[in-house]
């Protein structure tokens, strides 16, 4: 059993600076005109060029990533962020601006319902109530 000699150079890239800046230079022109939406190809393009030129322990390296796999990820990911930031920013503020509007002193069926609840009433009175949510307090009697 022979031991192989071990690489001199573990890591190597013989990529040059002006050989990647034709290409970024055409991929940020066709970013900025499809209006961000080339990014995934111009991604890829730039990740097969770099990787392309790199050796590690004497094996070069391929990128088999295709735009369209990260375009699909990017898809999938948009509902993810998005629905719950519609929600917290947008649809929630609407639910809770009807529970504050309902509460005004004019509206006394409201205080009463909100009050047998268990909210706390937390205003000055003519003005429009606050409410809190607190712990239901017994009395004396029922413990």
């Amino acid at each position: 059993m022979t031991a192989e000699a071990a690489p001199s150079q573990t890591f190597a890239h013989s990529g040059k600076f002006f050989n990647v800046l034709g290409l970024a230079l055409k991929n940020a022109g066709l970013t900025i005109i499809t209006l961000t939406m080339y990014r995934f190809w111009a991604r890829t393009s730039m990740r097969r060029r770099l990787w392309s030129r790199t050796w590690v322990l004497g094996d070069p390296l391929e990128y088999t990533g295709s735009a369209g796999e990260l375009f699909r990820g990017f898809l999938i990911s948009l509902p993810c962020f998005f629905l719950p930031a519609i929600f917290v920013f947008y649809i929630a503020p609407v639910a809770m601006e009807a529970v504050w509007a309902g509460c005004d002193s004019r509206n006394v069926a409201s205080v009463r319902t909100l009050s047998r609840l268990g909210f706390l009433l937390d205003s000055t009175p003519g003005r429009t109530f606050w409410w809190m949510l607190d712990r239901p307090r017994r009395s004396a009697k029922e413990a």
